[in-house]
């Protein structure tokens, strides 16, 4: 009896020893998926001023809208984007400084200013973005981490594809954790915001986002809104002067309350 107790403790002390755990006791699952995900965030894409410019479908089922858009800047603080229907009918423009988004519209002679945030002065033109004018520059740039802050992973599993779903949050009650679903490159393919958004990826052939699909169920009704951004050419720039960035708007400019 006491040679198979002590045997017992042999193997149980040998399968502890064993155990694949990470010098702080997490397990070899997750620190994988620690890995993957700071090898996701060491990722920066293309740096430095760029202009990129394509095409966005967007609006709920049956009543979509398309447009064309530019979008440059020296940085992700520091921007202009121009939405436009057909040649030479600019809809908005749109400056971004700092976090401060002055939002003129042409055809109304109208201003809005407010916060750069997905839910923001945007939408008050119809237009729901997943991400924030500077988030959406970064996704541009392949510069995922800086739309994606989110510092901790909660729980991961491998998929078939051969893919990582990871759930991702922070310590902020307004932040809410989402699901982020990396490929063999540790790129993103997949993010989903709980009760909001299931945005999707394409690439090109340079590692860089080519296509970006998002669709979300609608606050007023049950019906789903799309998107659909592609991104046709970017171009890298030495430096924009201070002219090109500036929004200068008409002096009868009407200012309506932002958000």
């Amino acid at each position: 009896m006491r040679f198979s107790r002590a045997l017992a403790c042999v193997l149980l002390l040998s399968l502890a020893a064993c155990a694949p755990l990470q010098p702080n006791g997490m397990p070899s699952g997750m620190q994988n998926s620690q890995e993957r995900w700071n090898a996701f965030l060491a990722q920066r894409g293309q740096e430095g001023p760029s202009l990129a410019e394509g095409s966005l479908r967007f609006g709920e089922s049956g009543n979509t809208h398309r447009v064309t858009w530019l979008l440059w800047g020296n940085d992700a603080a520091h921007l202009r984007f121009d939405i436009q229907a057909g040649m030479g009918n600019t809809l908005a423009k749109a400056r971004l400084t700092d976090d401060e988004l002055l939002l003129y519209l042409p055809g109304d002679n109208r201003a809005l200013r407010g916060t750069d945030a997905p839910d923001g002065i945007l939408r008050r033109i119809g237009l729901d973005l997943p991400l924030s004018l500077h988030e959406l520059y970064s996704v541009i740039q392949g510069d995922f981490s800086a739309a994606l802050n989110h510092p901790r992973v909660l729980s991961s599993r491998s998929l078939e594809s051969g893919n990582i779903e990871l759930e991702i949050g922070t310590d902020s009650p307004r932040m809410p954790q989402i699901m982020l679903e990396l490929d063999g490159h540790n790129l993103p393919v997949r993010w989903q915001i709980p009760r909001a958004w299931d945005i999707r990826i394409r690439y090109g052939e340079d590692a860089l986002p080519r296509r970006i699909d998002g669709t979300r169920q609608t606050r007023m009704n049950d019906e789903e809104y799309r998107l659909i951004l592609l991104i046709k050419t970017r171009q890298i720039k030495e430096g924009f002067p201070e002219k090109d960035l500036e929004l200068t708007l008409p002096a009868n400019v009407q200012f309506v309350s932002g958000i």
